[in-house]
């Protein structure tokens, strides 16, 4: 495990050259049912208000749904929608609840954190912690799954009220050398404001982003080859941003199969805007696509470990029973299960 001051921005963005294209993702293959085999391996905009940001993307409104969470009335899915969850999955969900794991969380009230956070809000045991003289912590974690690596949960980095933490959120990444950065916040939260437009760069305090190529331009849905720098170290790596999933809402469970496959090798740093739901549901799809012994009559155990396991590495790790509902959605997408098949096994394992 390896881990200051408000950070501001020192430069506006510079024009720079066009970089040639380049990919070096390393998709996963998704192999046969039953036992699968598989393969190892936003253009920044001036800052605007809600009414601005709504214009500029095109959205007719912006409702709030039952729970609180913002919906799109642009290009609605079944995702954003409420619906009613299969009583067995509520009821799993009520024995995730009620088994919660209690990870190791810092005590000490003078550690020193990379930015205003509370140091004993951070599980110690996966703590992310930048390197130097004064070690200080992130509120990012490292995730396991499955046994299986899978990167960083971060929170969303934000600037507001003096502090800046995508310097802080930048240097992790080129520290921890991490391949991909994916972003699962919708526009309208503010996440995205990182990313520079083609061909131009952006410093945040001790790290700097150029954006050289821009391969899936679309506003909600983006794949952008970025090159970052943190003291004195560079790393090119792969930007995916997946913006349109509600805060704390299920997702659609192919499209998120359709992302896991494009991730390069670990690790890959995730994050929405606290990173303990729209990022768990990610990770979690990542861990099933590349589990080579997921099984039908394996699969709701195995996903009812790795939430506790992302639970012990995270603290928090899924938000509400809908996005429970997703990620046993993905691995029956996964082994070909239809949905009752799916609720009977559930419900089998719960006895």
């Amino acid at each position: 495990m390896s881990t200051g001051g408000p950070i501001r921005p020192s430069s506006k963005p510079t024009q720079l050259p066009t970089a040639a294209p380049e990919s070096n993702s390393q998709p996963v293959a998704e192999g046969s049912t039953g036992k699968r085999k598989v393969s190892p391996s936003e253009e920044v905009t001036p800052k605007l208000s809600l009414a601005g940001r709504r214009k500029r993307l095109g959205l007719k409104s912006l409702a709030l749904t039952a729970t609180g969470s913002r919906s799109i009335s642009k290009q609605p899915s079944s995702a954003l929608n409420e619906s009613k969850v299969p009583e067995s999955i509520v009821n799993m969900w009520g024995r995730l609840e009620s088994n919660k794991p209690e990870p190791s969380m810092f005590s000490e009230v003078n550690v020193k954190t990379a930015y205003e956070f509370l140091s004993n809000k951070i599980v110690a045991d996966t703590s992310v912690s930048l390197s130097g003289s004064e070690q200080k912590l992130t509120p990012y974690n490292w995730v396991t799954l499955g046994g299986q690596k899978i990167g960083i949960a971060a929170r969303g980095p934000v600037s507001h009220e003096g502090e800046d933490q995508r310097g802080v959120f930048l240097r992790t990444v080129v520290e921890k050398e991490c391949n991909a950065i994916v972003n699962l916040a919708t526009p309208l939260e503010g996440l995205s404001d990182y990313i520079p437009k083609q061909s131009q760069s952006m410093e945040f305090d001790n790290a700097s982003i150029e954006t050289i190529e821009k391969l899936v331009p679309k506003s909600l849905e983006e794949q952008s080859k970025v090159i970052i720098k943190s003291e004195g170290k560079s790393k090119k790596i792969d930007y995916f941003l997946k913006g349109d999933i509600a805060n704390r809402a299920a997702a659609d469970p192919k499209q998120l199969i359709a992302l896991a496959k494009k991730m390069p090798a670990f690790p890959i740093m995730v994050h929405c805007k606290h990173g303990i739901g729209r990022t768990a549901m990610f990770m979690l799809t990542l861990a099933l696509v590349r589990d080579s012994d997921l099984t039908k009559e394996n699969l709701v155990k195995t996903v009812f470990d790795m939430i506790q396991q992302g639970r012990e590495c995270r603290g928090y790790f899924l938000e509400r029973q809908e996005q429970l509902e997703t990620v046993l959605k993905v691995g029956a997408e996964l082994l070909g299960m239809e949905n009752e098949e799916l609720q009977q096994r559930v419900s089998q394992y719960l006895t």
